[in-house]
């Protein structure tokens, strides 16, 4: 009995994985709670995955990237508590990217958007230069628990949402293939319609 209570422990255990300077995650994983310092930060490389962190900080000695995601689709990342980076979180030509309650701490930009779409962020930022910077990219729910965004890309992305209306733009209204097509012939060209679609009454 005790030999099969320590064998299931051990599992338990070895749920999590201890992130790694330059790794590059292609499934969901869970990150090990402890402080790293990985100055070449993680990637991101594959569509349909979850990272969740456990009191995982993730701190950089010389700047550069802390999670990069690119080219993919559908990635959650949250919890995760990023210091010291030039970029916190960069994602580039992605969507139905969710980033939640991650803690972004000294870095010098919190998080970049580079051409993504229908996707959200709803973090806690004390990022040294700019919380945000947002480029070529429309449609996204961007909001913080702490400040509020004031700033051009507003215009085409929906700024300062509670976070419910996070979690309601983040769940599939019709299937992918429609939701696909009419994304591609409405967002950019009638927000108003975009905006009473998604949110309905909850703002």
């Amino acid at each position: 009995m005790k030999l099969v209570l320590f064998v299931l422990l051990s599992t338990f255990a070895c749920a999590c994985i201890v992130p790694e300077n330059a790794m590059i995650l292609k499934e969901s994983a869970t990150l090990c709670s402890d402080v790293y310092y990985l100055n070449n930060g993680i990637t991101i490389a594959a569509s349909n995955v979850k990272v969740v962190c456990e009191g995982t900080v993730i701190k950089s000695w010389r700047g550069g990237r802390g999670i990069t995601i690119e080219n993919v689709n559908n990635v959650t990342v949250t919890g995760c508590r990023i210091m010291d980076y030039n970029i916190g979180i960069i994602a580039t030509n992605t969507s139905q990217l969710l980033l939640e309650d991650n803690h972004l701490i000294r870095n010098q930009i919190g998080v970049r958007f580079v051409n993504v779409k229908e996707s959200a962020t709803y973090n806690h930022d004390v990022s040294l230069n700019a919380p945000l910077e947002v480029m070529k990219s429309e449609g996204n729910v961007i909001s913080a628990t702490n400040k509020a965004f004031r700033d051009e890309f507003c215009k085409t992305n929906f700024c300062n949402k509670q976070r419910n209306t996070v979690e309601h733009f983040m769940t599939p209204k019709i299937t992918q293939d429609q939701m696909q097509s009419w994304l591609s012939t409405q967002v950019g060209k009638s927000k108003p319609r975009l905006f009473n679609w998604v949110f309905g009454n909850l703002v």
